[in-house]
C-alpha cells in the first residue's frame, strides 16, 4: 500500500511539472517573433523554433499518461493512440532542435551538448515504438522510460538554470553545465529505474 502511495505520488509530482513547464512554452506557438523570449531569425529559426517548442510540449504533457497501468488495461486504444502522438510530438521537437543547434540559438559550444540530446531522444523514442511492435513489453517500457527522462530535460533545463544563478555561476557557466547536465542526470536516474526492472520478468502491469 505504501508503495502504491509512493508510485502514485511521485507520478503526480511529473505530471504536474510536465503540464507546468509545457504551459510555459504556450507563447511560442502563437506569439509575435518580436514578444518571443528568444528572437530567431525568420523563417527557418522561427519555424524550428515553433516545430520544437510545440512537439517538446506535446510530449511533456503525453508522457506521464504513457505510464499509467490503469491506462494500458482497460483502454489499450486511447494507450497506442496517445503513444502514437507522442512519438510524432518527439519528431517535431527533435526536428526543430537539431535546426536550432545550428543557428546561433545553439550558443556555440553548447550546441554539441543539445544535438547528442536531439539524437539520443531521438533514438531512445524509436526503439520504443521498434519494441512495441515486437511486442517486447519489457524493453518498449524502459525505453518509454529513457524517451521521457530525455523529454523531461526541458523541465531539469529550466529548474536547473535558476538554481545555478542562485548559488552563483555567471549566465555563460550554468548555461554550459545545464546544456548537459539537464540530460545527463535524467538519463542516470532512468538506468537507475530501467535496469532492476529488465533483470527479473515484470510481476505485474503497473505505473
Amino acid at each position: 500500500m505504501r508503495r502504491n502511495l509512493f508510485v502514485w505520488f511521485g507520478w503526480a509530482i511529473f505530471a504536474l511539472a510536465s503540464a507546468y513547464f509545457a504551459s510555459q512554452a504556450l507563447p511560442y506557438l502563437w506569439a509575435p517573433v518580436g514578444e518571443l523570449p528568444l528572437h530567431p531569425n525568420p523563417p527557418s529559426e522561427e519555424i524550428a523554433l515553433r516545430l520544437h517548442a510545440g512537439g517538446g510540449l506535446i510530449a511533456l504533457m503525453l508522457g506521464p499518461l504513457q505510464f499509467l497501468g490503469v491506462l494500458r488495461r482497460n483502454f489499450p486504444l486511447v494507450h497506442r493512440t496517445i503513444g502514437y502522438g507522442y512519438i510524432v510530438s518527439v519528431a517535431a521537437g527533435v526536428g526543430g532542435a537539431l535546426v536550432l543547434a545550428r543557428t546561433p540559438l545553439g550558443v556555440g559550444a553548447n550546441a554539441f551538448a543539445f544535438n547528442m540530446l536531439a539524437v539520443i531522444w531521438a533514438f531512445s523514442t524509436t526503439m520504443a515504438l521498434v519494441s512495441a511492435y515486437t511486442k517486447r513489453w519489457a524493453q518498449h517500457q524502459a525505453w518509454m522510460i529513457r524517451s521521457f527522462a530525455l523529454t523531461f530535460a526541458a523541465v531539469t533545463l529550466r529548474v536547473g538554470m535558476p538554481l545555478l544563478g542562485w548559488v552563483g555561476f555567471a549566465p555563460s557557466e550554468f548555461y554550459t553545465i545545464v546544456a548537459w547536465a539537464s540530460w545527463t542526470i535524467n538519463l542516470i536516474i532512468a538506468e537507475w529505474v530501467v535496469l532492476p526492472r529488465l533483470a527479473v520478468p515484470p510481476k505485474s502491469d503497473r505505473i
